[in-house]
């Protein structure tokens, strides 16, 4: 049954009946037993202390001690060689909306990565398997300890005081096949206990270690009589139940809506202008995005000022010149010019990829391939994912969390650029009109002090090298304040942490000692 209210009685009184029960409980009780055990502890208050307890605050004090569970059933345990296929079960009383799952199974292991899609099997019972094989490069894998990292979210809890999200790793240590001598079974996780062995055939194993909740170690080295006369006993499935605990760094990292701002313009380009400089920042946020010297193209490229001699130089420029179009393997340049692309001292022939190979190389871009002629140029430079794979599956979830909590959604090319990991890209022009760049942003950019680190650069010292970040949802440019409470500001508004503020022409944003505008875009010197 959904619970949608939230605990209403008195906080101190929430925290001397869980204090009360914690203790007393080891791990292996059943939603239903710690129930009641809270109902008695509210019992034992007194109608005078109680606060109206009802049956849903029971309810909600019982998921607060007990949590999430995960049962893995292992089959056959495998070993060297075999294919493993185990069955992940989900228990989680009081959570009706499916969970988000993903796993990060040993690089060192073989499997194939796919989205896993959790099936409801009864309520707040959720299933899926997680097939891998016990082999590197279809070879036997080495004797050794390999981790199978388990990370999973709900769109939604029961109440604010439960928590969202959670992680378990769960540890296979695979013992070398000595000929002559049976091998080792061993299994353990983050407080594992130990659910159900019996009738599992042991005889195939020399030891077999189960480590149980608090580092314990069960060890049993006796082996089962053989009886030729009598047929074997049917092998029962080994199943351990796994602790999920809670991920206090993205619980504490989760993003919302700004109660502040509620007006989402849906806007497909836009800039950021500092005045004090007298630069501007153009973002565009297409899946295709044209260059040329044709006005009705998504950057307009020519020299400028407009004079006789930048007008005969733009004539080497084509009206329709270049196309940039993420897919999901990475940034493709299409050359739609007469007079050609180079990339550095490459000449691109019709298209050219550039991948997460490329991600922090600054590249050299110019109109025409003739090297000694006076060509327009840029400089190229991808944004990729985070360099730590952890941070970046975090920074992922973190998203996801607030697309579906705020009914906002990723566009294709922010789809693309999460299977091609190039999440922006920033055309600096280094010939000419040095004071307007543009950004491409496919999914997200950061903004602060550093080139390589944040494709919108403010040059200001009282900014951080990454200070805040915009992110592009249902065609509109989200701002985040990544730093503490009012280091970012909007309309003189202090922002939150984890604040998301939907943009819209006209707004004035404070970065550190830094104040920029966010505007509709008009390029500088081009009539449109």
């Amino acid at each position: 049954m959904s619970i949608t209210r939230e605990i209403i009685i008195d906080p101190t009184i929430r925290e001397n009946i869980i204090a009360a029960i914690k203790p007393h409980l080891d791990g292996t009780e059943e939603f239903p037993a710690v129930q009641s055990l809270v109902q008695n502890a509210c019992k034992d208050l007194g109608e005078d202390q109680d606060g109206g307890i009802s049956e849903d605050d029971i309810r909600l004090i019982a998921l607060v001690l007990i949590g999430p569970e995960l049962l893995v059933d292992w089959g056959n345990h495998p070993r060297m060689g075999d294919r493993a296929n185990p069955c992940f079960q989900i228990l989680c009383p009081g959570f009706d909306a499916t969970p988000r799952i993903s796993a990060d199974i040993d690089r060192y292991l073989d499997h194939d990565p796919a989205d896993i899609f959790p099936q409801s099997k009864e309520e707040g019972l959720f299933e899926f398997f997680l097939p891998f094989t016990l082999t590197t490069n279809e070879e036997d894998c080495r004797p050794g300890l390999y981790t199978i990292r388990l990370d999973l979210w709900f769109p939604d809890s029961p109440s604010a005081v439960i928590p969202r999200f959670y992680h378990c790793d769960i540890r296979l240590n695979i013992k070398s096949n000595v000929p002559g001598q049976e091998p080792v079974l061993e299994i353990d996780g983050d407080g594992q206990s130990v659910i159900d062995l019996e009738g599992f055939d042991l005889t195939q194993y020399s030891k077999v270690k189960l480590k149980a909740g608090g580092g314990a170690v069960i060890t049993s080295t006796e082996k089962s009589p053989s009886h030729k006369e009598s047929a074997p006993a049917p092998e029962k499935a080994v199943t351990f139940k796994y602790e999920l605990k809670v991920n206090r760094n993205i619980e504490s990292r989760s993003l919302h809506v700004s109660p502040q701002f509620k007006k989402r313009p849906h806007l497909e380009k836009a800039m950021l202008v500092d005045d004090e400089e007298d630069r501007q920042i153009i973002l565009v946020a297409k899946r295709v995005t044209l260059f040329g010297r044709n006005t009705q193209n998504d950057v307009v490229v020519r020299f400028l000022p407009r004079n006789e001699t930048n007008d005969d130089l733009s004539r080497d420029i084509s009206r329709n010149h270049m196309v940039l179009e993420i897919n999901g393997q990475g940034l493709l340049i299409h050359d739609k010019s007469t007079k050609g692309i180079a990339l550095g001292l490459h000449v691109v022939e019709e298209t050219h990829p550039l991948t997460t190979d490329d991600v922090d190389d600054e590249l050299p871009l110019c109109f025409g391939t003739d090297f000694l002629a006076n060509r327009f140029e840029f400089e190229l430079q991808l944004f990729g994912p985070e360099r730590n794979p952890h941070a970046q599956r975090d920074l992922l979830r973190k998203d996801d969390l607030f697309a579906d909590d705020s009914g906002q959604r990723f566009d294709r090319a922010g789809k693309l650029a999460r299977n091609c990991e190039i999440n922006a890209a920033r055309l600096r022009r280094t010939s000419n009109l040095s004071e307007e760049e543009y950004v491409l942003v496919y999914r997200h950019v950061y903004v602060g002090s550093s080139r390589t680190e944040s494709a919108v650069t403010i040059y200001d010292h009282t900014l951080k090298p990454r200070h805040a970040r915009i992110v592009y949802l249902s065609n509109t440019f989200w701002l985040e304040n990544l730093q503490n409470h009012g280091a970012v500001q909007v309309n003189g508004l202090p922002i939150a942490p984890r604040e998301m503020v939907p943009l819209e022409p006209g707004m004035e944003i404070q970065l550190g000692d830094k104040l920029i505008r966010f505007e509709s875009v008009k390029q500088k010197g081009v009539e449109t």
